[in-house]
């Protein structure tokens, strides 16, 4: 007897024979001789589709089946559909045409999907959507024998639609912030490099954390109409450290900036270097940072041991 049938558009067989690939991973470790699972056309409605057949009658094992197939039918929803569902709502639901932003969007899209566990996807995250939509497919499927994949994932999956639209408004936001950032960036690297160079050198000191301390070629403090004195503590949270530091280093306006750190990922230490470009020079270890950071691979044993 038909158990099921799974219809996609004439044209689909690619993507049938995909769907044809989960559905039989699934399927095979229940080993049931009597399942068959073949590939089926209607002409007149221009269907290509998967029927699955067999020769049993039990209810409990019936049950099973549809619950692999569900299994498989969503594995493949998640490897062939989601990407192209995200950019149908990137383009169409936020109007977005130009094809650089599209791409950017649909990338920051998949990687908060991808994220770690501790953060906002990942591999749980695509777990829990995996058995939301296998079970949309499996409740259908025990009603209904019939079910064309293109409209069910277009008018059924509505809560899964609706997790990745409010994940798509997310990326959004985070792609509008990033590209506020890097215009400001931008600004701010023109501003230094029509800027007239003040003193041949600052050394920028980080002690760590949000802790600066800004000295001249000979190591002395530098002393700035903007701040007295450059050691950034944060006690007060509504100053923004980095903003700080890299208004002193413009006003001081350096030829070479050399930035004394033992957190170079640190992303003050990046908008810096981003801001100086060339003028900027990074230093992790060296004699005249040693004194004031201590030394690095003392550091690096303390830790170990």
């Amino acid at each position: 007897m038909e158990l099921f049938t799974l219809w996609m558009a004439k044209g689909s067989e690619t993507q049938v024979d995909k769907l044809f690939g989960e559905l039989m991973e699934e399927l095979r470790e229940l080993h049931i001789d009597s399942l068959k699972v073949f590939i089926d056309t209607e002409t007149e409605q221009e269907l290509v589709g998967l029927r699955c057949t067999w020769y049993e009658t039990d209810t409990e094992l019936a049950n099973k089946v549809r619950e692999r197939a569900g299994r498989g039918i969503a594995s493949y929803v998640l490897a062939e559909y989601e990407e192209r569902i995200i950019k149908k709502m990137i383009i169409n639901e936020y109007a977005y045409k130009i094809r650089d932003e599209i791409s950017k969007i649909e990338t920051y899209t998949l990687h908060i999907l991808d994220q770690s566990e501790e953060e906002i996807g990942g591999h749980q995250a695509r777990k829990r959507r995996k058995n939301q939509i296998a079970l949309a497919f499996i409740t259908y499927l025990e009603e209904f024998p019939e079910v064309n994949i293109d409209g069910f994932i277009h008018f059924r999956l509505h809560a899964y639609a609706e997790e990745l639209r409010e994940v798509v408004e997310y990326a959004i936001d985070e792609y509008l912030m990033d590209k506020q950032y890097q215009e400001f960036i931008a600004l701010l690297k023109y501003f230094v490099y029509i800027q007239d160079a003040k003193i041949p050198v600052a050394h920028l000191m980080h002690k760590g954390e949000n802790d600066f301390i800004l000295l001249n070629e000979d190591f002395e403090p530098i002393e700035t109409k903007q701040v007295e004195t450059f050691v950034v503590e944060m006690i007060d949270k509504d100053i923004n450290y980095e903003d700080m530091i890299v208004s002193t280093l413009i006003t001081v306006s350096p030829q070479k900036v050399f930035i004394h750190t033992r957190e170079p990922e640190m992303q003050v230490i990046k908008t810096i270097k981003q801001i100086f470009d060339d003028r900027a020079t990074l230093c992790t270890l060296c004699g005249s940072c040693s004194p004031h950071l201590g030394d690095f691979r003392k550091e690096q044993r303390s830790t170990l041991t």
